[in-house]
């Protein structure tokens, strides 16, 4: 099996996880919490597993001078490792806040509604512009330009960076039960002995 091969069959690891994900939810019955902590890991895995094998496999091409190297060729490509850079920053979340998910009832703010609607046009957009790309470096049919394609990969990337930022900040200062405890016993002076 040659590199492009491997390439179109390994792209359906992250439809695998986007399913594996639902079951995973499904199963639970909650979409909140640990369980989704969980699921959320186990998805963005298979994508990132993913994004690795584009990066090594593209970058080896790079390296043994088997393709051309074009603006937007080298923008897509550091546009798929800037979207590999905020997927394990997405895992790094949800592993690091796994005790707060767990028990807080919380979700980060990467609501999965809006990640959806991010992150499906994100993944149909890297398919379509990767395949564009390898049969223009076969057919030797490649333009310099940046396409619109590439910069509209960066635009979602940056949408989820900016999610996964404000997941940090919402988990960082989410009050804990003991917090809150302690801010009701100072100000109402709940819970304290008589």
């Amino acid at each position: 099996m040659d590199s492009d091969s491997l390439l179109y069959f390994l792209a359906f690891l992250p439809t695998i996880g986007f399913f594996i994900k639902m079951g995973m939810d499904a199963w639970s019955g909650s979409k909140q919490g640990g369980d989704s902590a969980v699921s959320s890991i186990v998805q963005y895995s298979l994508m990132t597993l993913y994004l690795a094998a584009v990066v090594a496999i593209i970058g080896s091409k790079i390296h043994n001078g088997v393709m051309m190297i074009i603006n937007d060729f080298m923008w897509f490509f550091g546009s798929i490792v800037f979207v590999f850079i905020v997927y394990v920053a997405i895992i790094v979340l949800h592993a690091v806040n796994y005790p707060k998910l767990q028990y807080g009832r919380i979700t980060p703010g990467i609501s999965e509604s809006v990640n959806n609607l991010i992150m499906i046009p994100l993944w149909i957009l890297i398919f379509y512009n990767m395949h564009t790309l390898l049969q223009c470096q076969k057919n030797n049919t490649c333009s310099s330009p940046i396409s619109f394609y590439t910069f509209a990969i960066l635009a979602f990337g940056l949408m989820q960076l900016y999610l996964v930022i404000q997941s940090f900040k919402v988990l960082k200062w989410w009050p804990t039960d003991d917090m809150l405890m302690l801010w009701m016993q100072n100000r109402f002076g709940v819970g304290r002995a008589q």
